[in-house]
């Protein structure tokens, strides 16, 4: 075998080690906002990975907690800080659509969105 047939199977064989080793994941957000829903939150962010929670936030505690160990382990107190200021912005928004809604049609609502990361 000459040089050039062991550099194409070199090639051949990192292509297929790389080719295994890619994968996808998914990464939504889940928003929820609702009004006059007793001993409910007015609003919840979960954020999920591959079908798994991986934080969470609502209105009454008003901070982003991880719900994986891997999650608290991983990032550290300045992403967790900007995940909350990210949240109460969301939660700001949806709530003053809640009261366009509640306005215009005067019932109670529930809105659900959903974010692919």
């Amino acid at each position: 075998m000459d040089s050039l047939d062991s550099s194409k199977q070199d090639i051949r064989r990192t292509f297929i080690l790389l080719s295994h080793a890619v994968s996808t994941h998914s990464l939504h957000y889940v928003y929820t906002a609702t009004s006059g829903i007793p001993d409910f939150p007015e609003f919840v962010n979960l954020g999920i990975v591959d079908g798994m929670q991986i934080d969470y936030y609502d209105s009454n505690t008003k901070r982003v907690v991880p719900k994986q160990d891997w999650m608290a382990k991983t990032e550290g107190s300045d992403y967790w800080e900007r995940e909350t200021q990210k949240s109460i912005g969301a939660e700001q928004t949806f709530k003053a659509g809640i009261a366009i809604i509640k306005n215009e049609y005067e019932y109670v609502h529930i809105n659900i969105w959903m974010s692919d990361g």
